[in-house]
């Protein structure tokens, strides 16, 4: 580890769209250092499940997590959600994720992003 910033609380479950489905939802783990509004900005890691469209949910991070928790890199992570193909057809997990990004640049200031 490089910057050996202690983490904060995750966002979990947060929704990234009005009216959202259980899938729609982002969680996002921080630094410390990058927890709350006015907070110094830090880089920010993307997690998107694999899945092929059709299956998994933005928890699967957590058996990856070994590997992917930049935390102590300096990074915040996230893992967004993004409804299944057999909700809805392709491409509206291309809009989910696009929507999940727009929220979180939308809300970077107030998580130090």
């Amino acid at each position: 580890p490089i910057y050996r910033t202690s983490v904060a609380e995750p966002l979990l479950d947060q929704p990234y769209v009005a009216a959202a489905n259980e899938y729609q939802k982002l969680n996002l783990y921080s630094t410390s250092a990058s927890d709350g509004e006015g907070a110094p900005k830090v880089p920010l890691a993307i997690y998107v499940h694999g899945g092929g469209w059709q299956s998994g949910t933005r928890y699967n991070i957590d058996a990856h997590w070994d590997t992917l928790d930049l935390r102590n890199y300096g990074f915040a992570v996230t893992s967004l959600g993004y409804r299944l193909t057999q909700v809805v057809p392709w491409p509206a997990q291309i809009e989910d994720l696009k929507l999940g990004v727009q929220w979180l640049y939308d809300h970077a200031d107030e998580h130090g992003l």
